[in-house]
């Protein structure tokens, strides 16, 4: 296949996957408790002044003033985040295959999720994070931690003579993933009246998401993407072998 078929198809691919994800996108902005027709969401994100205090004092614009303050404030940060953390998901994903050299490889797979659950659910636990509403964001600290101490785990249980064999590698992560999910579990189960923070949190609870949220995850997804391209070269000669 010539270069020029190639991105031929992957801009066919990209193309597809814009439309889903733009499609996706207006169905959330327009499903809820109020329905918000499409072609309203079109003119509440295209006119700025929309919602403003002016227009509530415009009987003509009051409705759609109410409008927009769902669409801007309640349904857009969470659009918005979702895609986020959709994307910085989607980045480790391709990271940890190109350094893996194996399509199985995922932050599931090696136990990094697991590591992010278990320092979550932790940290819930003893009352030292709130989830999305604590005033330091203590919750993702939380879960990075416990990510970084799983792939340390990982990284310790798969060294073989000084080397780190993929395979070794990937039954070492699933290990560990599978220890740290009981502990989660086990967490869960003390945990009494913060079960549902825990269970929430796990299943991706985006119900609290507002601006700060936004602009909180933006500089870890563009530093991350950042020095991923930049590694992008190195990446690619370890999927080569």
């Amino acid at each position: 296949m010539t270069r020029l078929a190639l991105l031929r198809r992957l801009f066919a691919m990209l193309s597809v996957l814009a439309v889903i994800c733009s499609a996706s996108a207006t169905l959330a902005l327009c499903s809820g408790t109020y329905y918000i027709p499409p072609g309203d969401i079109v003119r509440i994100l295209t006119h700025p002044h929309l919602g403003s205090l002016g227009s509530d004092r415009d009987p003509a614009l009051s409705w759609i003033s109410q409008e927009a303050r769902i669409v801007r404030e309640i349904r857009l940060p969470r659009v918005v985040l979702a895609a986020l953390v959709g994307a910085c998901l989607s980045l480790a994903g391709a990271a940890f295959q190109g350094m893996l050299r194996n399509p199985l490889a995922d932050p599931y797979i090696v136990g990094t999720s697991s590591g992010a659950a278990f320092g979550t659910a932790l940290g819930i636990v003893l009352g030292l994070s709130s989830g999305f509403d604590s005033t330091w964001y203590a919750a993702p600290l939380f879960s990075f931690g416990g990510a970084a101490l799983a792939m340390v785990f990982v990284f310790l249980l798969s060294r073989v003579n000084g080397r780190l064999p993929t395979d070794t590698f990937l039954l070492a992560g699933v290990v560990v993933g599978s220890f740290l999910w009981a502990f989660v579990s086990f967490l869960m189960a003390i945990s009494q009246n913060r079960m549902r923070e825990i269970v929430y949190w796990l299943m991706g609870d985006l119900s609290l998401a507002n601006w700060p949220m936004v602009t909180l995850i933006l500089p870890y997804f563009v530093i991350g993407a950042v020095a991923l391209c930049l590694l992008s070269h190195r990446l690619n000669l370890l999927a080569v072998g």
